[in-house]
């Protein structure tokens, strides 16, 4: 096959001025640097760059203009610089083989890498007088490192032709092909470098690289199976939904169906049974509706009302509290009841302790239930659910009582309660950590201490570690250790201490 070449109409290559000629630093860094104007090319995100000095190819005997940014203002073009759109460098550099296969500048006089030898105005150069990389010369580099050191040029069958125009072959950039602008890139596949042609702006087909279309409210739809799709306008009642936050422009409309390749349809929002709108809940629908959470779509409606759902897209469901209701039965994709609360048996009112129960009078406060089902009812007597809704249920003992109560088997996290127990004697749970005279609390059960082979009584207790004549053989904070004769060998170390004083 004939090496490619550039059309009648395709811009003539010019030779640069004489100037100086600065060595710079080495190809395969990254560095910072401004880029000169000229023609403008597509960036790696697809979008128009800034202007960018191509000017046409350089040749063995010219430099090539000034290259420009490939977009987003990123340096580029310069000695040790990523390559800009079109494989463009300033001054006549050479865009060649970095490190990892990426594309950077190496400046006049530079390395081209390998045995590609010296770039001299866009072309490389060895020893013994060998030149790859300019227009209609073999390409630099072996294998898959193949390239072309020139601006708007691109490496097909061996040879260095011109890409970039109307029907040229997309250039190779950085990571992404690259066409002159308006031009994008279609047609890529496996072994196939694509097309630059129109593509992109609404009613055109869909950019292959980069984004898929750049015009203003428009869209890529039907793309798949081969198939480049088209741009399509979208945002608007009916149309397809835009892609990114913005995805439906029109007020009152919000994107229903989007998923598996699907934008999804902007559809009207807000109104009863209507999908809720996006944004705050004040927004999502329309006065006096509120937002109902719904396993599939939620959706605006009457909520908040005794009988009604209860408003809200976030786990916690809101009822007026001031009406004396409380959101039950919310859980996931359910929007739960507005039910009366505070009173005797009925839900436990949201804001707080002093108005959980306030209907239900003294001695009925908040007792923690599972799945959010707090409930006012009696507690904390003998038998009684423990009180209240944090992790330490409360127990109370009857008045003029000697007897101890104590909270067992809470658990706060599943929403059980714990019963309220006697507590304090041996083998009764430990009042909150306490016990009896004569009794320890081990691992929150009151254990007989201080006798002959009982545990060792914490030493702040009235009878000390142990009663008069035996010793506490260990640590009085170690629960192995246990009373005996003076002088007993004392417990295996590492043994777990108590839960305290008792």
């Amino acid at each position: 096959m004939k090496p490619v070449r550039p059309s009648p109409t395709s811009p003539k290559p010019r030779s640069a001025g004489p100037g100086a000629l600065l060595v710079l630093a080495a190809a395969a860094a990254l560095g910072l640097g401004a880029c000169g104007g000229g023609p403008t090319f597509v960036n790696a995100d697809g979008g128009p760059g800034a202007p960018s000095g191509a000017g046409g190819a350089a040749g063995t005997g010219g430099a090539g203009g000034a290259a420009g940014a490939p977009g987003g203002n990123a340096p580029c073009g310069a000695a040790g610089q990523a390559c800009c759109a079109a494989n463009a460098c300033n001054a006549g550099g050479c865009c060649v083989m970095g490190q990892g296969g990426a594309r950077v500048c190496a400046g006049n006089g530079q390395s081209c890498g390998g045995a590609a030898g010296t770039c001299m105005n866009g072309s490389c150069s060895s020893a013994t007088g060998v030149t790859c990389g300019g227009m209609g010369q073999p390409c630099c580099g072996v294998g898959a490192n193949t390239f072309c050191a020139a601006t708007g040029l691109r490496c097909t069958m061996g040879m260095c032709g011109v890409c970039g125009g109307m029907g040229q072959p997309c250039c190779q950039g950085n990571n992404v092909p690259a066409c002159q602008t308006p031009l994008g890139c279609t047609g890529v596949s496996p072994g196939n470098p694509g097309t630059c042609g129109t593509c992109g702006q609404l009613d055109q087909p869909c950019c292959d690289t980069g984004a898929q279309c750049r015009g203003q409210g428009a869209t890529c739809t039907g793309r798949g199976a081969g198939q480049s799709g088209m741009c399509t306008a979208c945002g608007g009642m009916g149309q397809p939904c835009c892609q990114g936050n913005n995805d439906c422009t029109g007020a009152g409309l919000a994107c229903l169906g989007r998923g598996m390749g699907n934008p999804g349809t902007c559809s009207p929002c807000g109104g009863m049974d209507q999908p809720c709108c996006a944004g705050g809940q004040a927004a999502a629908c329309q006065a006096p509706l509120g937002c109902i959470n719904d396993a599939v779509q939620d959706k605006c409606g009457a909520c908040g009302g005794m009988g009604q759902p209860c408003c809200g897209r976030n786990n916690q469901g809101t009822c007026p509290a001031a009406m004396g209701l409380a959101c039950t039965g919310r859980a996931m994709g359910m929007a739960g009841t507005c039910t009366p609360c505070g009173g005797a048996n009925q839900s436990c009112c949201p804001g707080g302790a002093m108005v959980a129960c306030a209907a239900a009078g003294a001695g009925q406060p908040c007792v923690i239930g599972a799945m959010g089902a707090d409930t006012c009812k009696a507690c904390g007597g003998l038998n009684q659910d423990c009180c209240g809704t944090n992790n330490a249920g409360t127990c109370t003992p009857p008045a003029n009582s000697a007897q101890q109560l104590g909270c067992t088997g809470r658990a706060n996290q599943m929403g059980i309660p714990g019963k309220c127990t006697t507590c304090g004697a041996t083998g009764e749970p430990c009042c909150g950590g306490e016990c009896a005279l004569a009794n320890r609390c081990v691992n929150n059960v009151c254990q007989a201490c201080g006798k002959m082979g009982q545990v060792c009584c914490n030493s702040a207790g009235t009878l000390g570690d142990c009663a008069a004549g035996l010793a506490c053989n260990g640590p009085s904070g170690n629960t192995a250790s246990t009373c005996g004769p003076p002088g007993a060998p004392p417990p295996p170390v590492g043994q777990p201490r108590d839960a305290g004083p008792g």
